[in-house]
């Protein structure tokens, strides 16, 4: 069991002359140059150390060496204990608190926290003579108790008690009560070795953190400190030394480079090593990160490879691709199986030191494997049909490509037009865009361009298709139109209006009246309210390739509005001079302002549908004729008048009244008139060849009368055309007999 603390004892102050903490070994550790002393060895009763009080033990030393460890199986509460060596001739008594200073050979100040075995070393070993009795005295601190450690020792005296040992401890029955070892030391004068590498035995680090990795060997006394310096081995020898460790950890100086590290060991002994020295590189600058090969910007092919190198040795890299992830690399990465699209490789190099560049090469490329498509149509703005000579089309391709010219254009034409002068231009536009230009153009005929398969290869080489094309075509005419019409008024006309029919083709027309302004006709083109006066239509027809008629089609016509002027004609009266009727003339007079004379038309009708004109036979009778005259722009005036033919009764009163007033004598004017009589009755009866030679026999007797002298030349002749106008008359013909 363990002994507790039962009460709180009394405070005392304790005074000591010199007091030495010096570092311990781990409790039980043993070397060849320290090894137990078994002389001591265990008491027969627990030993307690109460507040100033003084415990000791004597103990024999069992051989000649030196005395510088103590093992001390000890429990406690609070405080320090000195642990003292001292010469003895029998005993240290109980209670002591002093000794002459050439008793005390040397002491140590221990403060223990735990339980268990705890080891004094003394600062100054001494050396003990084997057979030579020694005392170990243990001294409490003030308020403090101590005790030795015993198994199953039970607390025999009460709480706050004074008492002696032996009435205040017993031990439990069965048990022998306690120990403790004193170790004992040969003397070191053998140097410790050792070795010392940096982070482990590395070349490089980044950080002036690191740590000095230890191995020490000593024969004896065992590794206890070291010293060491970066400055120098002379500067290491002078260092104030530290505890030794198998790892120590060590800020080396700033700046990149080789950095040594200078150490030697010490051993408890104080033996020290010759010096051992480690480099590092120190390095923390990043490395630079260079691609030095990589696939076009644009690309073709499902793989990529790339090259790469940093600008220190031995860097390591880590790759990616996006989209996509980490790629295993080392001086060159190989990426497969890519689909079209674009990627981001990257690349970071770290150096042996383990510095990255923190700015990672990379390179972007896409993939394309699709052959571009391009089509040809005309020009936006390319009239169709056109009379230019020159013509445009426009080229587009599905991407920005290279290596299109004129060579991979495909120009048909018809055989009346003339080989075209070609260009290519940008199109201004997007980059995929050509405007082609076909000029020195002459004739007429139908046009073409197409793009031949291969023409042009996009920014990943892929080479571009053949053409497509919605209207790839353009018509050339440059041929003039003929300008046709049909319709319009006569040359004159008394209309205010006129009509003109246009065809109905695909040309474009312009009208223009006169001087006017010219207006866009279409199918037809009407003037109305036309003033009196000559006029002028100019009509004028565009193709649908722009020619214009250089002859515009004309039509000139001149209205009248006033009437013709006919002068009126005197009523005519004639005697018959045929069986139906008389020849009759009468004159017509006209005038126009502006129809010449010569193109009025005058026409005279009977008022039954007849035209009567002059010098013709009218009938016996009266007839009213209307005579009009009408000029060319189809005005008339139209004058009346009668024409009268007497009947043949007349013409027979007329010659019988002539043969009266020849003033014959009455038988031979009574011969006469019967003659006449019996001609006008055969005439009558329809006899006209015997009422004829009846009247040739009335000639026969003028004449006998005129032979008489009976009757004058004239009036003879006279009587005569009045027979003879009644052989006309009745039909007899020929002359009188």
């Amino acid at each position: 069991m363990v002994l507790v603390r039962r009460g709180r004892l009394a405070v005392a102050a304790l005074c000591l002359a010199i007091l030495i903490i010096v570092a311990a070994a781990p409790a039980g550790a043993q070397t060849p140059w320290e090894q137990p002393d078994q002389s001591v060895g265990a008491s027969s009763v627990g030993i307690a150390v109460i507040d100033n009080q003084v415990l000791s033990q004597v103990f024999t030393a069992g051989r000649t060496a030196e005395l510088g460890r103590v093992d001390l199986p000890l429990e406690r509460n609070t405080g320090s204990l000195i642990v003292q060596i001292r010469t003895t001739t029998g005993g240290v008594p109980d209670g002591e608190l002093t000794a002459t200073p050439e008793q005390v050979l040397t002491s140590a100040t221990v403060s223990v926290d735990r339980d268990g075995i705890d080891t004094v070393r003394f600062s100054q070993p001494i050396t003990v003579v084997e057979g030579t009795q020694y005392a170990i005295v243990l001294i409490a601190g003030p308020a403090d108790w101590w005790w030795w450690k015993a198994s199953d020792i039970e607390y025999a005296g009460g709480l706050g008690r004074s008492c002696t040992l032996d009435a205040c401890w017993r031990v439990s029955s069965g048990h022998s009560g306690y120990s403790f070892t004193t170790y004992l030391r040969e003397p070191d004068t053998v140097q410790p070795t050792g070795t010392l590498s940096i982070n482990a035995g590395d070349t490089y680090t980044n950080t002036t953190g690191v740590t000095l990795n230890l191995t020490c060997q000593d024969a004896l006394s065992g590794c206890h400190q070291v010293q060491f310096s970066t400055e120098g081995p002379d500067e290491a020898q002078t260092a104030t030394p530290v505890p030794y460790a198998e790892s120590i950890p060590l800020t080396l100086p700033s700046g990149d480079g080789p950095k040594t590290v200078y150490l030697r060991f010490i051993d408890l002994a104080g033996n020290t090593s010759s010096i051992v020295s480690d480099t590092i590189e120190l390095d923390t600058t990043p490395p630079e990160t260079d691609i030095l090969t990589s696939p076009p910007t644009y690309f073709n092919q499902n793989t990529a490879v790339f090259t790469f190198e940093s600008n220190e040795a031995d860097s390591t890299f880590v790759c990616h691709v996006q989209p996509g992830g980490p790629l295993p690399c080392q001086e060159q990465a190989q990426i497969d199986e890519l689909v079209d699209g674009t990627y981001t490789f990257s690349v970071v190099a770290t150096d042996p030191a383990g510095n990255t560049d923190p700015t990672p090469a990379t390179w972007t490329w896409t993939v394309d494997t699709v052959r571009p498509t391009v089509s040809v149509n005309q020009a936006i703005t390319q009239p169709d049909p056109t009379n230019a000579t020159s013509v445009t089309f426009e080229v587009k391709f599905s991407e920005p490509v290279t290596g299109f010219d004129s060579t991979d254009l495909v120009i048909t034409h018809g055989p009346n037009l003339s080989a075209p002068t070609i260009s290519i231009t940008p199109s201004g536009g997007p980059a995929s865009d050509y405007t082609v230009t076909l000029s020195n153009l002459i004739g007429d005929g139908d046009i073409s361009a197409s793009v031949i398969e291969n023409a042009a290869q996009d920014a990943a080489g892929n080479s571009s298709v053949g053409s497509t094309s919605i209207d790839n075509t353009v018509t050339i005419d440059q041929t003039p139109p003929e300008t046709m019409f049909s319709g319009g008024p006569p040359a004159i006309t008394n209309a205010t209006s006129a009509t003109f029919v246009l065809p109905n083709d695909d040309n474009a027309y312009t009208c223009t009246l006169d001087s006017g302004t010219p207006t866009a006709c279409t199918e037809s083109y009407s003037v109305t309210g036309l003033a009196e006066g000559a006029h002028t239509v100019t009509i004028i027809a565009t193709d649908p390739a722009g020619n214009i008629d250089p002859t515009p089609a004309t039509h000139s016509w001149t209205i009248d509005v006033t009437n013709p002027t006919i002068q009126p004609i005197q009523n005519v009266t004639i005697d018959p001079e045929e069986p139906g009727g008389a020849i009759v003339f009468f004159p017509v007079v006209v005038s126009d302002n502006l129809t010449p004379l010569g193109s009025l038309v005058t026409a005279c009708d009977d008022g039954g549908g007849n035209l009567v004109f002059s010098g013709q036979l009218a009938p016996i009778g009266t007839t009213v004729v209307t005579c009009t005259v009408t000029d060319q722009a189809g005005n008339q005036s139209s004058t009346s008048f009668t024409i009268t033919v007497r009947s043949v009764g007349s013409l027979w009163a007329d010659l019988g009244v002539a043969l009266v007033e020849l003033g014959l004598p009455t038988s031979t004017e009574r011969t006469l008139m019967t003659q006449m009589a019996v001609a006008q009755a055969l005439a009558n009866a329809g006899q006209p060849g015997m009422a004829c030679q009846q009247l040739n026999v009335l000639d026969m007797s003028v004449k006998s009368q005129e032979s008489k002298r009976r009757i004058d030349r004239r009036d003879a002749a006279a009587i005569y055309a009045q027979t003879q106008q009644l052989r006309n008359v009745i039909g007899c013909g020929g002359a009188r007999g």
